[in-house]
């Protein structure tokens, strides 16, 4: 393992003409590019599992954060992944909890003035089955160290690009710092609702 992290967003779909995770994920990774991947997922369950273990086996990140579009209103940090209907003849556990310190995403997004919630519920699309394939890729192969999956509200007036930015690069450069992977002088660390 390196000491990057893997960020993974969506491509856009619906009709939507952008997907604010892939937004934030390519804006993070411009930002600290010595320090992260950014790789855009399709919608689609077994491609994007294909293509984000692809990328863990090659790449082989310290840890891997995937973004997905969310409800209005608030962050949602993900804490459980149902393994979906999609993959029901591959082996893995049913469910899988998150391999990422819940209070250091709640500290960043406190911090840049952004609510936040704890979810047990992925929401059983794409999103829950990328966050279960990492998981189980995890618990499979023993890496990445770190994996976490975060829902996004649609971008507004108070989720603005660069609020959004500002929260996922501390969130990055907490964890690293914190598993002592790179970067150490950037320290700083049912539904619980900040705002």
């Amino acid at each position: 393992m390196n000491g990057r992290v893997l960020l993974t967003g969506f491509e856009p779909f619906g009709g939507n003409p952008t997907n604010v995770s892939w937004d934030v994920v390519a804006a993070v990774n411009q930002a600290m590019p010595a320090l992260t991947y950014a790789q855009r997922l399709p919608v689609d369950y077994q491609q994007a599992r294909r293509e984000l273990t692809e990328s863990l086996s090659v790449r082989k990140p310290v840890a891997c954060l995937c973004l997905g579009l969310g409800r209005s209103g608030s962050l949602y940090v993900e804490t459980k992944a149902r393994k979906p209907e999609q993959f029901h003849a591959d082996s893995g556990p049913e469910i899988l909890e998150t391999a990422w310190p819940t209070e250091e995403i709640l500290l960043a997004a406190d911090q840049a003035q952004l609510p936040v919630c704890v979810s047990e519920d992925a929401g059983q699309y794409v999103c829950e089955s990328t966050f279960w394939a990492a998981l189980e890729f995890r618990e499979r192969t023993g890496q990445p160290e770190w994996v976490g999956f975060m829902h996004l509200p649609p971008e507004t007036a108070v989720f603005t690009l660069e609020r959004l930015v500002e929260c996922f690069t501390d969130v990055i450069r907490s964890r690293l710092a914190a598993g002592g992977c790179a970067a150490g002088e950037w320290a700083s660390p049912g539904s619980q609702r900040r705002s």
